[in-house]
């Protein structure tokens, strides 16, 4: 890490906690809320719709994203959360047990996980591809616990204190410090090259620029299975989240008080962990042992938790279990999260942005709708112990997927572990030769306009 990513690292830092604050308090308002005032039974029907309105709003990121540029994209993107915010305040003032306005609050916390998941990968995936070290990624991840220790110590010390329209007031305002933040965001270098590059550059240049060069046989297979592993991991987090609300709505009796309580302090509790691991050893784990153990070793833990709820009978255990479960988060957010992040680097520029907004934005949701219309269907007619049982099979293929995904990555790219590997020489030869290639083409362009060429050091 350099000078000159202490800034980037920094801004990026805070669009990290105020996205993640907004969410927090959504997701927090909107399932106790929900919960309370509707029921658990209703849940897996605004999980369905949730899941929907997701995959809507991240197709439509997905068309807008590859041709509008990031920052423009995200301006909109936060608009439109900000005016659906203010809207919100305004009918919850007389319609405070509307089953609609409930329910759009849950969707808006859905929508709001996804957008921040996406730009957020986006932006430091930009700004970080070229670095060798995966500690920006960790400290950038860092913003999100933060914001959730910060809102969830003010929730879980007397919700009381705040009216239902004073929580959407203070979204409406984080959005709008949103707003104001995108104005301060680094512009990656990839965006940079391109405005600088004349009208008739060779696009294959534009895409050497802009990451790793990998063999077309392993871009496919990297993708797929990149696609392959957030499929598997939404079903199973999906699963696994209806098992946690259920637990939690039914052990507290779907107390509406006591459920904001618990989910304020169960997310500050988490994200107290989840920050003093990034800021600790998770960036020094990442740089040692490289993304593979992040990326298969989460699941792994999960699936130990999953043989453990096999035996589990009472509520109150299924309370404690599904707590814990759902408290691996620690290990996603802080060690899988960025790994995943990094991950998506070895693309070209032009296709990263695609990829991840397909991959996050339109295969994840896409599996969080269909594992949600599973639910509505079948939810009332399995027991905790069959739950277990279908997403503790889901495991295997996430498994399998995350370990393609970090071999095909360890071959590439370059690190001390594996400079000796023909792909890594084959990276940098490849490198190498496209920093010359734009030399000689910087070259040619100067003397065309009549310009003194400007000499790199050993030219001088």
């Amino acid at each position: 890490m350099t000078p000159n990513s202490t800034r980037p690292i920094a801004v990026l830092f805070l669009f990290a906690f105020l996205t993640s604050a907004s969410y927090v308090l959504t997701s927090a308002l909107g399932v106790s809320w929900y919960l309370g005032r509707v029921g658990a039974s209703a849940l897996p029907v605004v999980l369905a719709a949730s899941a929907v309105a997701v995959v809507f709003v991240s197709s439509l990121t997905y068309a807008a994203i590859s041709s509008v540029r990031t920052r423009r994209c995200l301006v909109i993107c936060w608009s439109l959360m900000l005016v659906v915010s203010i809207i919100l305040s305004l009918r919850l003032q007389t319609s405070g047990h509307s089953v609609y306005l409930l329910g759009l609050l849950y969707v808006l916390g859905e929508i709001r996980g996804c957008l921040n998941t996406v730009f957020l990968t986006t932006l430091a995936t930009d700004q970080f591809n070229n670095s060798s070290s995966k500690r920006p990624y960790a400290m950038v991840a860092a913003g999100a616990p933060s914001a959730g220790i910060v809102v969830g110590l003010m929730m879980g010390y007397d919700p009381s204190h705040f009216s239902d329209v004073r929580f959407i007031q203070v979204i409406a305002g984080l959005d709008a410090a949103v707003l104001l933040l995108a104005l301060f965001l680094p512009r990656s270098h990839t965006s940079t090259d391109n405005r600088a590059a004349p009208a008739n550059a060779n696009s294959a240049s534009d895409e050497k620029d802009s990451g790793p060069v990998i063999e077309q046989s392993d871009v496919y297979r990297f993708r797929f299975s990149l696609a392959m592993l957030l499929v598997m991991e939404t079903a199973v987090l999906t699963l696994i989240g209806f098992q946690w609300k259920y637990a939690v709505s039914e052990y507290l009796h779907e107390n509406e008080t006591a459920m904001i309580a618990y989910f304020a302090m169960y997310y500050a509790a988490t994200d107290i962990l989840i920050l003093s691991f990034q800021l600790a050893v998770a960036g020094r784990m990442l740089d040692r042992f490289g993304i593979g153990v992040a990326l298969v070793g989460y699941p792994l833990l999960l699936a130990c938790t999953g043989a453990v709820a096999l035996f589990t009978q009472l509520i109150w255990s299924w309370f404690v279990l599904m707590t814990l479960t759902r408290g691996l988060d620690v290990v996603r957010r802080s060690l899988h999260d960025p790994s995943l992040s990094a991950a998506f680097a070895l693309f070209h520029a032009k296709t990263r942005r695609k990829v991840i907004v397909f991959v996050k934005g339109v295969c994840k949701p896409t599996a969080e709708v269909i594992t949600s219309i599973l639910l509505l269907l079948y939810a009332d007619g399995l027991g905790f112990q069959r739950f277990t049982i279908y997403w503790w099979c889901l495991l295997i293929p996430w498994i399998i997927a995350a370990w393609t995904v970090s071999r095909i990555y360890r071959s590439y790219h370059p690190s001390l572990g594996n400079a000796s590997d023909e792909k890594c020489r084959n990276f940098n030869h490849n490198n190498t030769a496209a920093q010359e290639y734009r030399e000689q083409e910087h070259h040619e362009q100067s003397k065309q306009l009549g310009q003194r060429p400007h000499l790199n050091d050993s030219q001088r």
